[in-house]
């Protein structure tokens, strides 16, 4: 897996692939505002360590925007570099990510391997794609239908519920896990607890346009996966 941006109608392009696609536009050899984006990203990984070592509760509270301005990074790091990444990783709309707590973030880059600027983790694919995973997972289980969406799931007494189907089929259940989104579970829940209601009702989305291409003028270096991250 790789990370290029490109803002502006391509003004602005960079990839961090090898030296020649970070200065893919060589004009930036000598900006000191992309220099010193590279020195912050540099001093960004090493301070995340730092910070993932001491923290405590004070410092779990912060949001990543209070740590870049407590670090004195740079608004071309924040904006060429850190907020295009997570707002990719996360489908999140890029002035959004600056509320999102710093520890959840800088542990999210320690684990995953982004603050090591060498030796970072091979991602790999599956082959024949995620349908393996399916088939794999469906080949243990004992009854598993496809095309026969749930409408409705109704508590009974005894902690069992009613499941009823598209084709208006009922069957009773002792436990049921909903493997959803949020506001799925509530429009399927006949009876949804306050709790529910309050938990389930905060969680909120975004819509955001992917766009798969091997046009030359969009990141020209290579072939890319854009991910218009403006919130649509």
């Amino acid at each position: 897996m790789s990370f290029a941006v490109t803002l502006n109608g391509g003004q602005m392009e960079w990839a961090g692939d090898s030296l020649s696609t970070v200065f893919a536009q060589r004009s930036n050899l000598l900006s000191p505002s992309f220099l010193r984006m590279l020195w912050d990203v540099r001093r960004f990984n090493a301070e995340a360590v730092e910070f993932l070592a001491r923290v405590d509760n004070a410092s779990s509270k912060l949001t990543i925007g209070e740590f870049l301005e407590r670090g004195g990074y740079s608004q071309s790091f924040r904006d060429l570099y850190l907020l295009p990444m997570t707002a990719a990783i996360w489908s999140t709309p890029a002035v959004g990510m600056l509320a999102f707590p710093a520890v959840t973030l800088l542990r999210f880059y320690h684990n995953h391997g982004f603050t090591n600027l060498s030796g970072r983790p091979q991602w790999l694919t599956v082959t024949n794609g995620s349908r393996e995973y399916v088939r794999k997972v469906t080949a243990g289980l004992p009854d598993v239908r496809v095309s026969c969406a749930v409408k409705s799931v109704r508590r009974i007494d005894g902690g069992r519920s009613i499941v009823t189907d598209i084709t208006g089929r009922q069957e009773i259940y002792d436990e049921v896990v909903f493997a959803c989104h949020g506001d799925q579970v509530l429009a399927l829940l006949q009876d949804p607890t306050d709790e529910e209601r309050t938990v389930l009702g905060k969680i909120q989305y975004k819509k955001n346009v992917a766009v798969v291409h091997r046009d030359p003028s969009v990141c020209s270096f290579r072939s890319s996966l854009v991910v218009d991250t403006r919130h649509v």
